[in-house]
């Protein structure tokens, strides 16, 4: 940690350099550098999100680490040589540390993207109560009411939720109650609960639910899926949402997603 913790240039103001993000996750930085790294992420917690997408990128491709360090040791060669150089070989110089800089911009907007996994959860917002087809009862009518609350106040999608499993267990073939429940869950933070419920949905070929609300449906399983960890289980929904709805903004979402798990 050399350079990374006084003048790294891994970072928008003094902070952390690839090297040292990378020492700091396979824990061989010393004590003292490990404790200043600590410190710097709880005064700058962007780098949380940094170190952990770096994480899953190098776990999926073990070959990026020497790539990032190759070019991290480019830069620093080209800082301590661009002062003795001059003329032609200056201006070479000058290119090579321009390119090297060049990739490291590139790969710090990379890795400060939020990941597939934060992305997914900022789209999980309330879906409104309005399906057609299935003549709604007392007892549904009232637990979609507490589950309406849930927009301003979050902690009504448990209470909705529980109202629902009872109506479920009544009514375990209701899709409309199957999905309203799901996303009770998945909007109360049980995302991996959700998908018993929103999973049947999706692979129903009997469905009584309008094809615009079914892909709603699938749309918000693919989301648990990310946020539950299965990334992979969401990967054919999101390709049939991104090549088939009819709405723009939904197909954009769902690439969007696709290229972040990419």
């Amino acid at each position: 940690m050399d350079n990374g913790m006084q003048n790294g240039l891994f970072q928008p103001t003094n902070g952390l350099s690839t090297e040292d993000m990378i020492a700091y996750l396979e824990g061989t930085l010393s004590p003292d550098e490990t404790r200043a790294v600590d410190d710097l992420l709880a005064r700058e917690p962007a780098y949380i999100d940094a170190l952990r997408s770096l994480e899953k990128r190098l776990a999926q491709n073990p070959a990026l680490k020497s790539r990032l360090l190759e070019t991290d040791a480019a830069v620093s060669q080209s800082l301590a040589q661009i002062n003795i150089k001059s003329g032609p070989q200056r201006l070479n110089w000058y290119i090579a540390l321009a390119a090297s800089l060049a990739f490291f911009v590139g790969l710090t907007w990379w890795l400060r993207e939020p990941s597939a996994e934060s992305m997914a959860g900022s789209l999980l917002v309330h879906y409104p109560y309005g399906i057609r087809g299935e003549q709604p009862d007392q007892d549904l009518s009232a637990a979609m009411g507490v589950y309406n609350q849930g927009k301003s106040n979050p902690i009504r999608y448990g209470e909705a939720a529980e109202l629902l499993r009872s109506l479920h267990a009544a009514n375990p073939n209701s899709d409309e109650i199957s999905l309203y429940l799901g996303m009770s869950l998945a909007l109360s933070g049980k995302t991996a609960e959700s998908i018993s419920f929103l999973e049947p949905i999706c692979n129903s070929q009997t469905s009584k639910l309008e094809k615009p609300i079914l892909e709603d449906a699938c749309w918000y399983l693919a989301l648990s899926y990310i946020i539950s960890g299965k990334a992979e289980s969401s990967v054919p929904l999101l390709q049939n949402i991104s090549q088939s709805s009819t709405r723009e903004e939904l197909r954009l979402k769902a690439r969007r997603l696709l290229d972040r798990m990419e």
